[in-house]
């Protein structure tokens, strides 16, 4: 199935509101044409068996590939896999999220494995994000140079990295984190 999906925003209010409004929407109208499709979906009165493959595009070149697949949507110990890939070059439609940002930009890619189990999932793989900007004007924040990462290389740890400059000063943050844990 293939959708065209034009979004129109409308601007009520001050001047500020429709100026913002129709930034919003020049950045907006990169995001233009959404595939989606469900490859094969099977039930039987035994199991329910899925299968998903759905493709998003914009016309400013980013891409999103998701595949998933669950042997029995039922059974929690039912085995299941999928993969997630991002290649995204411009994350300014990301200001459209709050009136309170101003600016958001940057490169995203992402790379993600899932499998295991319902009860028991692991994620493998790396996101990261480039070149990254964000301005909140109301807090007198900009943060730019953004270079982050997330990985998890067993599916239980995640190991995060970011850097950033917030006007003289420099930003880090470095973090491992589990992940999935299992109730003692």
């Amino acid at each position: 199935v293939d959708e065209l999906v034009l979004v129109e925003l409308v601007a009520e209010g001050d001047r500020q509101e429709e100026q913002r409004a129709q930034e919003l929407d020049k950045l907006f109208d990169t995001f233009v044409h959404l595939m989606a499709r469900a490859n094969y979906v099977r039930l039987t009165r035994a199991e329910m068996e899925a299968d998903l493959a759905a493709t998003v595009r914009s016309t400013a070149g980013g891409s999103v590939d998701l595949r998933a697949a669950i042997a029995d949507v039922l059974a929690r110990d039912s085995m299941i896999r999928g993969d997630l890939r991002v290649e995204w070059p411009d994350l300014g439609f990301l200001a459209l999220l709050s009136p309170e940002l101003e600016q958001v930009s940057g490169a995203l890619s992402v790379d993600l494995d899932v499998a295991g189990t319902v009860n028991e999932p692991t994620v493998d793989g790396r996101a990261a994000l480039s070149n990254g900007r964000i301005s909140v004007p109301r807090w007198g924040l900009v943060v730019d140079m953004i270079e982050a990462t997330a990985e998890s290389n067993d599916g239980r740890v995640l190991q995060v990295d970011g850097t950033g400059h917030a006007g003289d000063g420099a930003l880090t943050i470095t973090e491992i984190a589990a992940l999935l844990e299992k109730p003692v």
